[in-house]
């Protein structure tokens, strides 16, 4: 038997440090070694799983094989060091009531056996004056349970692979700092000069634009391969809008009265109501002091809407839109009657106000610049079908270059980029190195020009609710024409869904009109063959034609014949493209690691608090040696002859010994103590001499 270094002396503390010690270190090692489970799976979470074989000594493996067998390993030393602190704790809970009372040696034989005997476990939880000892004995068992549980944290999954390979690539733009867009006229002014004046927008433009609008979001641009997403800057046009208020708003008030008077007056049916607008969208120069929506041509004295196409440029001026949206118009017969004129004076909430105030009290009136605009976005194509994902990260105003010009002048040596053959000059005055940036501006504001006309076609117009026609705007129907009739696309596009437009579909018919019932087979019947109607929308005209404007910018790039070839000597630089690789990778589901290791972890912590909390009541520690068991029955009373004389300790427990009591010496708290026996230790001779 191993001899302890000072004869059994503790030192200036009540018991030795060892059981403490087993329990804390153990306890610590657990959580240390969870922790580093815990790593070791982070670490390999979004990896690739790899096939390829690995050769070890003849033996072949893969590389997830090794990773589970380790994440395995760490589950087993992670689960053994926990049931190593809680068994120590269920030893000192154990000869902690051993020295309080005595105890039937049946019972202490479960109580010995309730870590490793199923049966004797049963035994241990039927002696309710001792729970602790129960719980410590089961939460031992089911701490392997732990062991089972975090392994499979870490599982493999079909995802995105890491790191990403990148690649420097050519990505389509619209190409601005061109002439693609833009329909021009060369006009000869010297023998030697040439000036290019933008006549309108090419087809494609208008095209592209239509399709934008009817969708509502940006046309598909081909990434360069799949699975692309890439970052890139460069400036396009930015439609800016405010709400018309003041002085502006009640001039625009006057002249819509001016043209509904007309109409009125001029109208042989009197429905007065029908008259007035539900849109309008005009257009006037920037610099223009009283933009209205309509005025007189000086020839015919026919009053128009501002909707003439002159160059959204010109000089240096640009050209602003404006809208009107008026919801009302739809609810004034039912309100007022169709008799009632603009002028009429009407009660409104109490309130006394013309009929065209409460047009106006409840109108949209929009005020709208193109504003060159640099925007940094970040493009994402993925999943199976390739979705398209255009994120806006910056908007700014782009740098200011010393020029108002709207002409591209042809003039050595500040030439425009294009290789062309122009009578008078040399390709070396048309070098690409001469080119200017008044030049690049110039190009710039053609290309915004063209896409402001082409949304010019369905956002310019009017309408009101006298025709036929939703997109029209009847006014005159006398033989004498004095206003002149007008029509507008805006209820084709995807603003027809904004809060303004949405709300002129309320003279629609409904079910329970139609079959004047709100229930049954009639009801349901026509309700099926009714169009579907679409949720309220909560966005109002003026986001929804700002997001519009941009998202028609940004489609352009859906044209090859739109985006800038990378041979031109404008054409922007590449840009490292990042390709998202797919496969097997591993998925580490942190929640299950933890949630099994968190709750061994919290029991062990209890349990090794229960054990020091028994090792100060009782004063003393123990070990599970067996020197620890000969040395305590060795001083103990056992009230039953223990003498055996043939393989002493062997199965099963006799009868008369099973119901004896152990009593160590020193419990002076025991009654039960009777002296009816001692064990002794003598010593055997050898197995010779007992042959013989």
């Amino acid at each position: 038997m191993k001899q302890s270094r000072n004869n059994g002396y503790r030192g200036t503390f009540p018991f030795h440090w060892r059981a403490p010690a087993v329990m804390v270190s153990s306890l610590l090692a657990g959580v240390a070694l969870a922790i580093g489970h815990h790593a070791f799976y982070a670490s390999l979470a979004g990896a690739a799983v790899s096939s390829e074989p690995i050769k070890v000594v003849g033996w072949s493996t893969t590389q997830q094989q090794i990773n589970i067998a380790v994440g395995t390993a760490f589950a087993f030393v992670v689960k053994a060091s926990l049931i190593l602190a809680c068994s120590t704790a269920y030893i000192q809970l154990l000869f902690g009531a051993l020295n309080r009372k005595a105890f039937k040696l049946e019972v202490l034989d479960n109580w010995f056996a309730g870590l490793g005997d199923l049966w004797s476990l049963g035994c241990v939880a039927s002696y309710w004056r001792y729970p602790l000892l129960t719980l410590v004995a089961l939460t031992c068992w089911l701490l392997p349970i732990a062991a089972i549980i975090s392994p499979a944290a870490l599982s493999v999954v079909f995802d995105r692979t890491y790191p990403s390979p990148v690649r420097s690539e050519f990505v389509p733009q619209p190409a601005f700092n061109s002439l693609a867009f833009s329909d021009l006229r060369l006009s000869e002014y010297q023998p030697t000069r040439h000036i290019l004046q933008l006549k309108g927008q090419v087809e494609e433009v208008t095209r592209i634009a239509a399709a934008t609008a009817a969708a509502g979001s940006i046309l598909s641009i081909a990434p360069p391969d799949t699975n692309a997403s890439w970052a890139v800057s460069f400036d396009a046009p930015r439609l800016a809008c405010e709400e018309i208020q003041g002085e502006l708003r009640q001039a625009i008030k006057e002249n819509v009265q001016l043209v509904v008077a007309i109409a009125s007056w001029r109208s042989p049916a009197g429905n007065f109501v029908e008259k007035m607008f539900t849109y309008m969208g005009w257009t006037a120069y920037s610099n223009d002091t009283s933009p209205l929506p309509f005025k007189q041509t000086l020839r015919t004295k026919i009053w128009e809407l501002q909707t003439t196409g002159e160059s959204p440029y010109f000089m240096g001026v640009g050209t602003d839109m404006f809208f009107g949206l008026f919801p009302r118009q739809v609810l004034a017969e039912k309100t007022f009657g169709y008799g009632v004129n603009t002028s009429d004076i009407i009660t409104y909430n109490g309130v006394n106000m013309t009929l065209m105030d409460w047009y106006f009290e409840d109108a949209t009136l929009l005020r709208c610049k193109i504003v060159p605009t640099t925007y940094d976005l970040n493009f994402t194509y993925s999943g199976v079908s390739q979705d398209q994902n255009i994120q806006v990260l910056a908007a700014r105003d782009p740098p200011a270059i010393a020029t108002n010009t709207t002409m591209l002048q042809v003039e050595a040596p500040d030439a425009w980029p294009l290789v062309m053959s122009v009578e008078g000059f040399s390709d070396v005055e048309l070098d690409a190195n001469n080119i200017t940036e008044g030049a690049k501006e110039t190009m710039r504001l053609m290309s915004f020009s063209a896409i402001q006309q082409a949304a010019h076609s369905f956002l310019l117009g009017a309408a009101n609710t006298l025709g036929d026609k939703r997109n029209q705007a009847k006014l005159d129907t006398s033989l004498e024409k004095k206003l002149e009739d007008s029509t507008t696309n805006v209820f084709t596009t995807v603003l027809s869904q904004s809060r303004e437009l949405a709300a002129l579909y309320v003279n629609q018919p409904t079910v329970s009109e139609i079959t004047n019932t709100t229930s049954g087979l009639s009801y349901d019947q026509a309700l099926s063959m009714m169009p579907v109607r679409e949720q309220e929308t909560a966005r109002s005209f003026e986001e929804m034609v700002t997001e519009l404007y941009f998202n028609i910018s940004l489609s352009m790039a859906s044209s090859n014949r739109l985006t800038y070839n990378e041979s031109s000597p404008l054409a922007p630089q590449r840009v490292n493209v990042t390709y998202g690789l797919y496969g097997n990778v591993y998925s580490y589901a942190t929640d299950k690691l933890w949630l099994a290791y968190g709750i061994a972890i919290g029991v062990t912590v209890l349990n090794v608090i229960i054990g020091i909390i028994a090792i100060c009541r009782t004063g003393a520690s123990y070990t599970g040696n067996f020197s620890t068991i000969a040395r305590a029955a060795r001083n103990a009373d056992i009230g039953a002859d223990m003498r055996e004389d043939r393989f002493p300790g062997s199965d099963p427990l006799p009868k008369s010994m099973a119901k004896a009591h152990l009593h160590l010496y020193g419990n002076e708290t025991s009654s039960e103590h009777k002296h009816l026996g001692s064990v002794t230790v003598t010593e055997r001779p050898p197995s010779s001499d007992l042959d013989t």
